[in-house]
């Protein structure tokens, strides 16, 4: 597995636009950020998100 920065994977979203909605995709999943499992779930989770829109 390869990790990338946000910009690179998503140029449509604004860096701020990308912090808010982790922020909210936190919130809704109920988890914390900085606990390696619970940020690996919400970068998959925005990652579906985010591709399915396209």
């Amino acid at each position: 597995m390869e990790l990338a920065p946000a910009s690179v994977l998503y140029p449509a979203i604004t860096p701020g636009e990308w912090h808010r909605q982790r922020r909210e995709t936190f919130s809704e999943l109920g988890l914390e950020p900085m606990r390696p499992e619970h940020e690996l779930e919400v970068m998959l989770s925005m990652h579906q998100r985010l591709t399915e829109e396209d």
